[in-house]
């Protein structure tokens, strides 16, 4: 792609045989971890500091998950005024609005070929104030009180 960038993939349980192939493809791709990429583990609600802090850092925010049930990590995500790129599956779409450039998750030349307009385009450097907006309207609260009226509301229907 010729982008001069540092791929961080969070989430990656290290010695993990996915995590030893990913790295593995990486490097046979020529790519050189510290430089090109990094694997970080889960981050637990300890490290929420380190979290936001990568997220705010970050360039773009990638969520090409195919079967999202909420989206948390997306919104917080948006939240930190990192651009996002995400899968229009599950409830993404719907949780990232206007805000996210949806790509395909399962097409590699497509995520590449958005990644690369967006820098070009310079999308990492928009303004995202409005983003940030509409995600501090979601909160645990106002999440877990919806569930639970959509909860009611089936078991009243069941009655």
């Amino acid at each position: 792609m010729g982008l001069n960038t540092c791929l961080l993939i969070a989430g990656i349980k290290h010695g993990a045989p996915y995590a030893n192939a990913l790295r593995a493809e990486f490097m046979r791709l020529g790519l050189i971890e510290g430089r090109h990429f990094v694997f970080e583990e889960f981050l637990g609600e300890d490290r929420f500091r380190d979290l936001a802090e990568l997220y705010t850092a970050a360039d773009f925010y990638l969520e090409l998950s195919l079967h999202e049930g909420f989206g948390m990590q997306l919104i917080e995500a948006m939240a930190c005024g990192t651009t996002c790129i995400s899968s229009p599956r599950g409830a993404l779409a719907e949780i990232g609005n206007r805000f996210v450039l949806l790509v395909d998750p399962t097409n590699v030349d497509e995520i590449a070929s958005t990644v690369k307009r967006a820098y070009e385009s310079k999308l990492h450097l928009r303004d995202n104030h409005e983003q940030v907006q509409y995600a501090n309207t979601y909160s645990w609260e106002r999440v877990g009180n919806t569930v639970a009226e959509v909860l009611l509301q089936v078991a009243a229907d069941r009655l």
